[in-house]
C-alpha cells in the first residue's frame, strides 16, 4: 500500500494514480464533464468545425478545451453526389522514448458512398492497460455532397451527485402557492430534477387549451425534451402540466372529468410532483 494524497519523501503521485482516482469518482464510461460549454460543436463552414470549452473523461484521462476559447477542426471536402461520415476522435498518445502523454483531435475520414455511409473504424485502445494510442469518438460529421448536414455528439454529460437542495421559485401567471407548506420547489440531484408543490389561482381564471407559464427554471434544470404530465386537481378535475425545454413550468387544460375546459376559482387545488432527467 502506498500513500497517494499525502507528502512523500520524493515526488510520487503518477498520472496513472490520478486517472484511477478520477475513474473511481466519475465512473468508467467516457463522458463530458458538467463545466464550460460542454464541448458543444459549432459548424463554422463545411470545412471547419469549432468545439467550445469544456472537459471530458475517457478511461480516467481528463482533457480540456480551456474556458473562453474554442478548438478548430478541419473537415475535408465532400464529393458531389456522394455521402460520407467522418469520425472526430480525441486521441490519447504515449511516447515511449520521452514518456510524454498528450491529447489531440483527429478526424478519421469515412468512405464515400452513394447511400448509407458507415462510420469509419478507430483505434480502440485502453491507456489503462499501457496502450500507446487510445481513441475516444466524440463527434460524427455527416456530409451529403459538399455540405455538412449534421454533427452528432457521441458522448453524454457525466453524472454527478451534486445536490442543489430545495429552491423556492417566484410564482406568477395568476397563481400563488396553495399554502405555505405546499409552496412549489425544485431540486436537482445529479442529473435528476424534482419539482413538487401545489398552486391555486389568485382569482377566478379560465384554464383552457392555451397554457400559462407560472415560473421558469434556471438553465441547468431544463429537460432534454418537453416533459408533460396529467395531474389531479380538486374533486374529479384533472389538469395538464408541462415543463418546456427552456424551463417554463406551465399550467393548462383544466377539466371536470372529461368535460370541456373550465374555470378555476381561488380554492381550486393544483398539486404536482414531477421528475425528469437533464443532460
Amino acid at each position: 500500500m502506498k500513500i497517494v494524497s499525502g507528502r512523500g519523501e520524493n515526488d510520487h503521485v503518477t498520472s496513472a494514480q490520478f486517472r484511477q482516482f478520477i475513474e473511481g469518482t466519475i465512473g468508467s464510461l467516457s463522458c463530458i464533464l458538467q463545466t464550460g460549454d460542454h464541448l458543444e460543436p459549432e459548424l463554422a463552414s463545411n470545412n471547419l468545425l469549432r468545439v467550445k470549452s469544456g472537459m471530458m473523461c475517457h478511461h480516467g484521462n481528463i482533457s480540456s478545451v480551456e474556458n473562453g476559447t474554442y478548438d478548430e477542426i478541419t473537415i475535408q471536402n465532400g464529393t458531389q453526389g456522394m455521402k460520407r461520415i467522418d469520425l472526430v476522435v480525441n486521441r490519447y498518445t504515449f511516447a515511449e522514448g520521452t514518456e510524454i502523454e498528450k491529447n489531440e483531435w483527429v478526424v478519421i475520414q469515412g468512405t464515400p458512398a452513394e447511400s448509407n455511409p458507415v462510420v469509419p473504424a478507430y483505434t480502440e485502445g485502453d491507456l489503462r492497460q499501457g496502450d500507446l494510442i487510445d481513441d475516444c469518438p466524440v463527434f460524427e460529421v455527416e456530409l451529403d455532397g459538399i455540405n455538412v448536414t449534421e454533427v452528432r455528439k457521441r458522448l453524454n454529460l457525466c453524472s454527478t451527485n451534486e445536490d442543489t437542495d430545495w429552491i423556492i421559485p417566484d410564482v406568477g401567471g395568476g397563481f400563488e402557492p396553495y399554502s405555505y407548506g405546499w409552496r412549489p420547489r425544485y431540486r436537482r440531484i445529479g442529473n435528476e430534477v424534482h419539482i413538487v408543490g401545489a398552486l391555486r389561482p389568485t382569482k377566478n381564471i379560465f384554464v383552457g387549451q392555451e397554457q400559462t407559464t407560472i415560473f421558469t427554471l434556471p438553465k441547468g434544470f431544463w429537460p432534454i425534451v418537453q416533459t408533460p404530465q396529467l395531474c389531479q386537481a380538486s374533486g374529479r378535475s384533472i389538469w395538464y402540466l408541462e415543463v418546456g425545454v427552456g424551463g417554463e413550468f406551465r399550467v393548462g387544460r383544466l377539466r371536470n372529468s372529461f368535460d370541456e375546459y373550465t374555470t378555476a376559482d381561488t380554492g381550486t387545488w393544483f398539486p404536482f410532483s414531477i421528475t425528469y432527467f437533464v443532460g
